[in-house]
Formats: C-alpha cells, sequence, structure tokens
C-alpha cells in the first residue's frame, strides 16, 4: 500500500512541480518541500479534509483567506495550483521565521502556530538549559500530537525516496507530463461551456484545470483569469470573442 501511494503522489507530482519550486525558491525555501503536498494531498487539488481543509496544499478557509485566497461560492483558491502554492510557500515562511527552525515550520504548518508554541515553551520548562530546540526534541518527549510527531518524517522520507528512486526499486515510475497552461482574462458570468468550446476541448477537462472554479459560470463582476491549454491560447482568445458577440 506504501509502495502504491508513492507511484500515485510521484506520478501526479509531475504535473505540478514546474509551478511549485519557484514559489518555494523565490521565498528562500528548500525545493524539496514540495513533497509536503504529496503528504497533504497526494498532489490532488480536489482533496478535501473532513475538517475542511483543501487543495493541494490542504490550506483550512481562514489561512488561505489570511494569505490572499478567495474562498467563495464560486471560487476557491486553495484549489488553484499557482495562487495556492504562493500562499502556501509564504506561510511556510512566516512560520519558519516565527519560530526560527523549518522542522518546526513544517510541525507547525500540521499543528498549528499556538500549539507548537505551547509545546516549545513546555519543552523550556522542563529543560531549563536546553539550547537551540528541535523537532525531534518535542517529538522525543512526547510535546506533539501523534499525527504531527509522524508529519515530518513521512515528508522526509518522501524527499528521500522520490531523489532515490534507483536504489528504493521505483526506477520505473515516471512523472506525468508538466500541466503546460496559459491564462486569459475571461468576462464575469461566461459560462464553462462556452470557455471550453472556444478552447475545442471538453468541459471535463477545462474543469480539471481550473479546479478553483466551482460553478457553471464565472461570478458576477471584473474579468476572470481562466487556465486554457498553452497550445489552445491564441485560437481560444479569437474563438471565445465570436462566441460572446452572439
Amino acid at each position: 500500500q506504501g509502495r502504491r501511494a508513492f507511484e500515485v503522489m510521484y506520478r501526479r507530482a509531475g504535473r505540478y512541480r514546474a509551478a511549485m519550486e519557484p514559489e518555494l525558491r523565490r521565498v528562500g525555501l528548500p525545493t524539496d518541500l514540495v513533497w509536503l503536498a504529496a503528504v497533504e494531498s497526494l498532489f490532488d487539488p480536489m482533496a478535501t479534509s473532513p475538517a475542511g481543509a483543501a487543495g493541494l496544499w490542504q490550506f483550512m478557509p481562514s489561512t488561505g483567506r489570511s494569505y490572499g485566497l478567495a474562498v467563495n461560492p464560486f471560487i476557491d483558491d486553495r484549489r488553484h495550483v499557482e495562487r495556492s502554492t504562493a500562499a502556501a510557500a509564504s506561510h511556510l515562511r512566516d512560520l519558519r521565521d516565527e519560530l526560527g527552525r523549518l522542522d518546526l515550520a513544517l510541525a507547525a504548518y500540521n499543528a498549528g502556530r499556538q500549539r507548537i508554541a505551547g509545546a516549545l515553551m513546555r519543552y523550556r520548562q522542563a529543560h531549563p538549559q536546553a539550547g537551540g530546540i528541535s523537532f525531534a526534541d518535542l517529538a522525543r518527549d512526547e510535546l506533539l500530537p501523534n499525527e504531527t510527531a509522524d508529519y515530518v518524517p513521512k515528508i522526509t522520507a518522501v524527499a528521500i525516496v522520490a531523489a532515490h528512486r534507483k536504489h528504493f526499486d521505483f526506477e520505473a515510475v515516471e512523472p506525468d507530463p508538466a500541466r503546460e497552461v496559459a491564462y486569459m482574462a475571461v468576462p464575469g458570468e461566461t459560462r464553462l461551456g462556452t470557455i471550453a468550446r472556444a478552447c475545442s476541448i471538453s468541459l471535463g477537462e477545462l474543469r480539471r484545470l481550473n479546479p478553483a472554479l466551482l460553478q457553471a459560470r464565472l461570478p458576477a463582476g471584473p474579468d476572470i483569469e481562466v487556465a486554457v491549454p498553452a497550445e489552445r491560447l491564441q485560437h481560444a482568445l479569437v474563438t471565445l470573442s465570436v462566441y460572446l458577440e452572439q
């Protein structure tokens, strides 16, 4: 079961890593943190947890909004590949800067910054002479929830296996092709079916490219950027204008 899960996440990662890694690099984080999304969602932008977290990076609504993501009945940017990745990178950077260590930032991504801050306080009370406190210190003293104690090692393990596929007998597992999209501005209230016809793709394919769009039409208001296959952008721009004039 574990091998099958790795195969699925590694294949899917190919679709999104080209969008994720530059954002992590931009904020000064290691690109291996793409594997956090593997543990969170198996690289499925439609993943939703029982608690209400959603998207590749499994943002809760309040956290997503605090990083500028739209979460409403029409658009859920937690499922938008590029926007959610920018938000996740910023969130991880902020946690690292606040807590002083990347391993603690990962723990806080799972458990929340307040819980990790409380664990650090309890550790200092128990070990007043302690210097720098690591995730391993908190886990060893059983100051973390079991899920969080397992969470950081899972990310590390996936990153190690992904970097050494031959050693772990995953050499035959190939990543899916990268998601190659371009964005075009589409007037509010345009039906997704109309956009799909302009691109000469199915409605299902358009929805797969735009998991953040939740309804059959775009919300009223200003133009919305919609992802379309990159090779169809020019065709879609011309054809959509014709459809909208009818």
